[in-house]
């Protein structure tokens, strides 16, 4: 019920944008990462929910240790997942997410291209009627195109424009459901 409260905050907080309920999410979410129990699954979704509010309280204020926090948060839940399990690919879309803000803010070429990577395994993850699969390849198509400037690379550019094609045709498909899962592109 906790975990929820801080879900609520950070939701409300996307809505309205009161700081107040950024503070909330991010000290309800420590607390029940906190109190939670040991057990694999439910530590690596309560670390990835802390990375997420974490990642939301940088881009509004800009603290460098909420997005090193972040990063960290999301480094460990991946950690807890295995590689074959079906939560994997959002595990890895949300440390590329968190790396792509750090990137925006502070430049590291070494973020942006582990973003890059994280992203394509995650959209090789993805099942082809995935609900998260649309916009994971359009961050991906947004990553690409970010390291083309970087590097001048015109194959960047042109992963980046297969990427958005495909986000747009994976996201209009038949059978595509309606995503349970909180945008991570706060």
């Amino acid at each position: 019920m906790l975990r929820e409260g801080g879900w609520f905050f950070l939701g409300r907080f996307s809505a309205r944008g009161e700081d107040d309920d950024l503070r909330r999410a991010v000290t309800v979410m420590e607390r029940v990462l906190a109190e939670a129990p040991a057990r694999r699954g439910e530590r690596q979704q309560h670390l990835s929910d802390l990375g997420i509010a974490l990642r939301a309280r940088f881009e509004r204020w800009g603290d460098e240790a909420d997005i090193d926090r972040a990063v960290s948060c999301h480094e460990q839940a991946m950690r807890s997942v295995r590689s074959a399990d079906r939560r994997w690919p959002m595990q890895a879309e949300n440390l590329a997410n968190a790396l792509w803000s750090r990137y925006l803010r502070f430049g590291s070429l070494a973020d942006l291209e582990r973003a890059a990577k994280l992203h394509k395994q995650a959209a090789a993850r993805f099942s082809e009627r995935s609900a998260e699969r649309p916009s994971c390849l359009s961050n991906l198509s947004l990553v690409l195109h970010a390291m083309y400037e970087h590097t001048g690379d015109l194959g960047y550019l042109e992963e980046a424009v297969t990427a958005s094609r495909d986000s747009v045709a994976a996201g209009s498909g038949p059978g595509i459901r309606q995503s349970r899962v909180p945008c991570s592109t706060w």
